[in-house]
């Protein structure tokens, strides 16, 4: 019969706390290797969220020989994530700070990103242009970085931007990101310099209802195509010494052929060429005296009914008051008849001339 032991609990309990560290641990190990301590695992504490520490904080942080050897230049940002300074010219980076690399190394001394990222490596002096961060001999005074695609970027440290640099400091509540307007705030015409957009005539970007809403502004008519609507803008803006161009109308299509009307005119002609008999009376000669004369006045109105002709780059051209005519299907090439240089033509009819070049050269 095994042994028996009669023992008060609390007078154990009060045991374990007096007893030296190596006696508790003999006795936790007894508990757990008969099965008498749960086994409940501890849950993981769920890390916080670390802030991101400022470039010219990390720029005095002491060398770490456990991550990327590689030294990488930073802007400084407000906390917004807005840069302090802005530069005109993007290529310019201000108030640069040399920090660590803080990446894995994989490839010796360096993370894959400073081994071979595009980003990372200048066309000119290869990987890590900006030395190591272990080594104080390899920060060069005045860093640039030539990419992939030739583009000179340069970095000027912090202490030359506060002095050289000061027009280009920004506050931080007005480089605070702002949101993208919605698709319904398009139309708005708020923002639009209109004197400009009339000098550059470029619509290309100007919506129909910004048209609208910018004639109903100015009291002026809303309704018609887009060519209407910009015309009318344009006569609100342009000079009075400068009058608009008119929308482009649709051509005209060709006349069909009218059967009787030639069948009418071919039999005028056959009745004025049947001469007179000899026997005719005098005042039949004064008539017909009458009728060569009044043919001949109207030969000359005739002539003066013959449209000009003008011939642009081999393909000719008939001049009317509608203004310059293809000479086949008489559609209005141009409607200025006085300005006859084809690079002062609008685009629409400049490709309408190239098409008749084409068909030109074609034919031949």
């Amino acid at each position: 019969m095994g042994d028996c032991y009669n023992f008060d609990l609390h007078e154990v309990a009060a045991a374990i706390v007096d007893m030296n560290p190596e006696d508790r641990k003999i006795l936790v190990d007894a508990l757990d290797g008969c099965g008498a301590l749960s086994k409940q695992k501890t849950p993981a504490r769920r890390k916080s969220p670390s802030k991101k520490v400022s470039a010219d904080k990390r720029s005095v942080f002491d060398f770490n020989p456990d991550t990327c050897h590689a030294r990488l230049i930073e802007e400084s940002k407000w906390d917004n994530g807005s840069p302090v300074y802005q530069h005109s010219d993007p290529r310019i980076h201000l108030g640069c700070y040399p920090v660590q690399c803080t990446g894995t190394k994989v490839d010796g001394n360096f993370c894959k990103h400073c081994s071979s990222a595009k980003k990372r490596i200048c066309q000119k002096q290869g990987p890590n242009p900006f030395g190591t961060f272990d080594d104080t001999t390899t920060c060069p005074e005045n860093p640039f970085r030539m990419s992939a695609k030739g583009k000179y970027h340069t970095y000027v440290w912090m202490q030359k931007t506060e002095e050289e640099y000061d027009e280009f400091l920004t506050h931080e509540e007005d480089s605070a990101p702002t949101k993208k307007s919605s698709a319904s705030s398009n139309d708005s015409d708020t923002d639009i310099d209109w004197n400009e957009l009339v000098l550059k005539d470029d619509w290309k970007k100007v919506r129909g209802p910004m048209l609208k809403a910018h004639l109903k502004e100015k009291g002026c008519d809303t309704k018609g195509s887009k060519d209407d609507l910009i015309y009318r803008i344009k006569d609100i803006y342009l000079p009075d010494d400068q009058e608009p161009e008119q929308p482009e109308q649709p051509e005209q299509p060709e006349q069909p052929h009218n059967p009787a009307a030639t069948q009418a005119s071919l039999s005028t002609e056959v009745v004025a060429d049947v001469p007179a008999p000899d026997d005719a009376p005098a005042s039949l000669d004064n008539a017909s005296l009458n009728a060569e004369t009044s043919e001949d006045e109207d030969d000359d109105d005739d002539d003066d009914d013959v449209p000009e002709e003008l011939e642009v780059q081999g393909v000719t051209y008939v001049i009317t008051t509608q203004g310059i005519q293809d000479k086949k299907s008489l559609a209005i090439i141009h409607k200025n008849p006085d300005e006859r240089d084809p690079t002062q033509w609008s685009k629409k009819s400049q490709t309408r001339h190239q098409k008749n070049i084409t068909a030109l050269m074609e034919e031949k």
